[in-house]
């Protein structure tokens, strides 16, 4: 198994490692011993359900967030499912939550806190095999959403197939994005979509980004339930994502 050796002269071993040794060896996984993991703090199954990855996220519990996330990839060695079956569900269940007014937008915050920092703590466990070499990726939210723990997530599964991720986070303007395309690079847009407080106007700056991306022969992938609201054009360059295996399977398959 590949490691890599700490100032120390350690051996240490990541997550990608061991994902990587898996899938040399499927044999393995039946021996894994995923119940046993601190059992007595956490007290899971085999592969944690997103009411419990909500319920950990809620009470601030980031241990315990990053251990779900750590079995999960271990269980089922897909990042994109990790998302798609853990994380997303159970961000709905806490938006749900928050809607029927059982829980405060504190308790709403500490969540997305400890779902972010688990995002950033797998970033240093996940390293692509080939490194950053597949092309650059600028990704963003319209210029109105504040919501951007999805592009957090993107640019995890991003970065580990081996592309370098240029996040510009919330509430992004078109300002001297054109001049940020030409000085990374930039092959592909991704652009999240989650809640628009003024349509007309993310209509207005949606429509500018895709004038800009099809002028630079740049393609835009869309992700998210905001663009239910938009008028998407049907043009060659504009993909929309589904879910984060569509990503992997579009973006980097």
């Amino acid at each position: 198994m590949a490691c890599i050796q700490t100032a120390g002269g350690h051996r240490k071993f990541l997550l990608s490692y061991f994902l990587e040794f898996l899938d040399a060896n499927p044999q393995m996984k039946a021996s894994l011993p995923l119940n046993s993991v601190s059992p007595e703090k956490h007290p899971f199954e085999s592969l944690p359900k997103p009411e419990i990855f909500a319920e950990k996220s809620l009470d601030g519990d980031e241990s315990a967030v990053m251990l779900i996330c750590t079995r999960f990839l271990l269980g089922k060695g897909d990042l994109s499912l990790l998302f798609d079956e853990i994380v997303m569900p159970a961000l709905r269940l806490i938006g749900e939550k928050w809607a029927r007014g059982e829980i405060e937008v504190a308790q709403e915050h500490i969540a997305t806190a400890a779902i972010r920092d688990a995002m950033v703590r797998l970033k240093d466990q996940l390293q692509p095999a080939g490194g950053s070499e597949r092309g650059n990726v600028l990704s963003l939210t319209l210029a109105d959403d504040s919501h951007d723990i999805n592009l957090k997530m993107a640019e995890l599964l991003l970065n580990y197939g081996g592309f370098r991720v240029y996040n510009c986070g919330a509430k992004t303007p078109l300002d001297g994005i054109e001049r940020l395309l030409e000085a990374w690079n930039i092959e592909k847009i991704l652009l999240s979509s989650v809640y628009h407080p003024a349509i007309t106007e993310s209509q207005k700056i949606f429509n500018d980004l895709i004038a800009l991306a099809e002028a630079k022969s740049i393609c835009i992938y869309i992700g998210g339930p905001g663009f239910e609201a938009l008028d998407i054009p049907q043009k060659d360059n504009i993909i929309r994502l589904e879910s984060y295996k569509s990503m992997a399977e579009l973006m980097i398959k």
